[in-house]
């Protein structure tokens, strides 16, 4: 990784010296990152590096990296409460006061740009709740069902198809309905969609090229697509709402300008409405910021950062004069990035997992292909002169459409 060769000795020596690696046990978070040869990880041990090193001089610092390294079930929530306060100590102009680590109040409290002083409580909504694990294990299962439909259909063309279910969680009955949908699917044997008075569509499209087994016979690409993202925009809600009463105690006294920070989970991102709905209900917070870090790979195969920051704010404000807070990521962010662009991002209304069932003879081998993710798609379009504040054309919009769809357009799978 370029970027980060120079800083390479001294991002480990802070981390040997503050968080202790070499005294970890076997299967702690931070252990496994640091032994790890992903160039993913690699990003993620360069980028605690950094946020530790920002921080590292701040009140109560040293408490919580002591629940860092203590704590391996709640590691990723105290890796949150760093990010955070990196985020806000990066950035110039700006001072972190104090961390709380476990103590009451504020979970990271800073001096902004514009004078005044913040509080941010922190709140990671997991990514590995039992019902999104639950998905992938009838997604799974309704693959290893699947594979008898493809010795018992007669067609000789490799192809890929698309099952949609309406909702989640999936109920037994359509569960069973698309199943028989997708029988009746594969025996019409041409390209095309169909339908579902229950909500259930199937999509069938030209396969992807691929290297072929010796006794292969045929190949169907599958792509599950469950309805998650709703209902997990729901339950993140329903536990901000939540976590906003709780933290209203400190909050509703507080000196400063109390700000929510939410760190969004896979399935969950994109929550504009709901959250900022839950920010305009109550009373105690000035505003909101979700985050979404991510770690993207370049043509070379080189993990860097790219996170997603969004900020939404009460009107009329709690505060006086102008709140001007400065957040700073160490990698890329959809800000940076954007500069100068509009930048236009997809959020699709389902959660795809994609398998591959490859006949050979009589026997069916189902192999996971892609696991359940949400796929996010972004685009960015360069607008010349144009600022932000200033009304987009019509024929501007219409090339930003255009463009963005063209960048998006997938046809084969």
């Amino acid at each position: 990784m370029p970027a980060f060769e120079s800083s390479t000795e001294a991002d480990a020596a802070i981390l040997i010296e503050k968080l202790r690696i070499a005294s970890l046990p076997a299967g702690h978070p931070l252990r496994e990152l640091w032994e790890s040869a992903d160039s993913s990880a690699r990003y993620k041990i360069h980028e605690l590096a950094d946020d530790v090193r920002v921080v590292h001089r701040a009140d109560g610092a040293a408490q919580l990296f002591r629940q860092l390294r203590q704590n391996p079930t709640g590691f990723d929530d105290f890796r949150f409460e760093l990010r955070c306060a990196a985020y806000v100590g990066r950035s110039a102009g700006q001072t972190v006061v104090r961390i709380a680590g476990t103590r009451a109040g504020p979970d990271v409290e800073a001096r902004v740009r514009s004078g005044h002083l913040c509080g941010f409580a922190c709140y990671r909504a997991s990514s590995e709740v039992p019902a999104l694990a639950q998905a992938r294990a009838f997604v799974a299962a309704f693959v290893a069902d699947a594979g008898p439909l493809l010795t018992s259909t007669h067609y000789y063309v490799d192809q890929a198809i698309i099952l949609t279910f309406p909702g989640f969680p999936v109920a037994d009955d359509v569960r069973a309905l698309a199943m028989a949908q997708l029988g009746k699917f594969l025996a019409r044997n041409r390209l095309g969609e169909m339908p579902h008075p229950s909500g259930i569509r199937l999509h069938r499209r030209p396969l992807a090229q691929h290297p072929r087994l010796a006794a292969e016979t045929r190949r169907l690409r599958l792509r599950l697509q469950v309805a998650m993202p709703a209902w997990e925009q729901d339950r993140i809600a329903q536990h901000v709402s939540e976590k906003l009463a709780h933290e209203a105690g400190w909050a509703r006294g507080y000196s400063g300008v109390a700000i929510f920070c939410l760190e969004e989970s896979v399935f969950g991102q994109g929550s504009r409405q709901t959250l900022s709905a839950a920010i305009a209900g109550q009373d105690c917070f000035g505003g909101l910021i979700s985050t979404y870090p991510g770690v993207s790979m370049n043509e070379d195969g080189i993990a860097h950062g790219f996170d997603r920051v969004a900020s939404f704010f009460r009107e009329p404000p709690t505060w006086t004069g102008r709140l001007d807070i400065g957040l700073e990521t160490l990698g890329e962010n959809s800000a940076s990035w954007s500069d100068g662009h509009a930048m236009i991002d997809t959020l699709p209304a389902t959660a795809q997992e994609d398998w591959d069932l490859v006949a050979c003879g009589p026997d069916v081998t189902p192999t996971l292909v892609r696991p359940l993710d949400l796929i996010r798609r972004t685009a960015r379009v360069p607008l010349g002169s144009y600022q932000p504040g200033t009304r987009l054309s019509p024929e501007l919009v219409d090339e930003i459409v255009t463009t963005g769809t063209r960048l998006w357009f997938d046809d084969e799978i």
